[in-house]
């Protein structure tokens, strides 16, 4: 090579590799979870296995699809967590795990066409969704402040530069658009001063490559970024005027509202033992190792990044030491949906009572 450099040991190339690994290990979780084993499927005569403090046979379980919004990450933990404890078979329930390439507002088209019951997703893109008539309700809030970032080249030296420039996001309607145009506008630049890109799971490729002058990510694409150039510099949402709600549980108007055999209570409880267990400090590395270990062993290569993404998402989303687990913040809520009206996001006020339902979380 020119010079005699060892361009494989670049931080550029250790990053796009790593992606590459990130990217196989998405493949590999996605086939192994898009369609349960036919011995686990119930049938339409099949009835509620009786608790006796052992996990239910397979064939009893009531199958139930959920969709992560993106790719396999160590974000979904209390998902992970939940099903290989055996958290949802003790509530009956055998879980279909899919994935959204393009992000919160895919995941949440699945649940409001039936195609999924539950969803987890960003708040700000549910309140998207149900501007454009989708129905679906957040029952649940895992994140209580917001990570996504406008993650932007070197070159551009403050947000006021970015007039002209292009920004790659996972999709449209998901948090990497609607916080990056939120940050934007607190620096007064404009959805027309810029061009945004769809490019799905391609994030962070499409920056280090020059094919983009910023990128609307999450924690994971923060750290990839870096560790591609150090000088890249990153704007996170919550600092910079677009503190919008995060990931929530949620599923579709008729099954919140109706519910007839406790579904959602049913799941929420599983997924709440999940998130205490993920998230108490004596579990967080154990938590990952389990999404790695039992649902996505490609990603063993990556095993310290996926745990440093998740004790991030803990420390600086979740905050479990000053939020009760999946409680509403009503303020997060009420800014956000004044900001998408503002922005002209949402095109009519939002009815927060209606996109967000706390009552489950008296039952748990």
């Amino acid at each position: 090579m020119q010079d005699g450099k060892k361009w494989w040991r670049s931080p550029w190339f250790l990053a796009v590799a790593a992606l590459i690994l990130l990217g196989a290990g998405f493949a590999a979780g996605y086939l192994a979870h898009r369609t349960p084993p036919a011995e686990t499927k119930p049938s339409a005569t099949t009835q509620p296995a009786t608790q006796t403090g052992t996990e239910p046979e397979p064939t009893s379980l009531q199958e139930v699809t959920a969709v992560m919004a993106f790719i396999p990450l160590s974000y979904w933990n209390p998902v992970y967590v939940a099903m290989e404890k055996g958290y949802f078979a003790e509530e009956n329930l055998h879980i279909n795990l899919q994935y959204a390439p393009e992000g919160s507002f895919g995941a949440i088209k699945q649940v409001g066409a039936g195609q999924a019951s539950f969803a987890l997703a960003s708040g700000d893109a549910i309140l998207k969704a149900r501007d454009q008539g989708i129905p679906v309700v957040a029952v649940y809030q895992m994140s209580h402040a917001n990570t996504y970032s406008l993650i932007t080249s070197p070159t551009i030296q403050s947000l006021s530069a970015m007039r002209g420039k292009t920004i790659a996001i996972a999709g449209f309607g998901s948090p990497t658009e609607l916080v990056a145009r939120g940050i934007l506008d607190h620096a007064g630049v404009s959805q027309a001063d810029v061009q945004f890109v769809a490019v799905g799971t391609a994030i962070v490729q499409t920056l280090l490559a020059g094919k983009a002058d910023a990128i609307g990510g999450a924690i994971e694409h923060e750290l990839l970024a870096k560790a591609g150039n150090p000088d890249v510099k990153i704007y996170r949402g919550a600092d910079y005027g677009a503190n919008f709600v995060g990931l929530c549980v949620l599923t579709n108007e008729e099954l919140a509202t109706s519910d007839p055999d406790g579904l959602v209570e049913r799941f929420l409880r599983a997924f709440q033992k999940g998130l205490q267990f993920a998230t108490d400090s004596s579990h967080l590395d154990e938590a990952t190792d389990i999404f790695i270990d039992h649902f996505n062993p490609d990603a063993a290569s990556q095993r310290q990044l996926h745990r440093t993404i998740w004790r991030e998402v803990v420390s600086a989303d979740i905050l479990p030491r000053s939020y009760s687990l999946g409680g509403f913040n009503w303020s997060q809520w009420d800014f956000t949906a004044a900001e998408l009206l503002r922005l002209g996001i949402l095109q009519k006020a939002a009815d927060l009572y209606a996109a967000a339902n706390p009552w489950y979380l008296k039952k748990l």
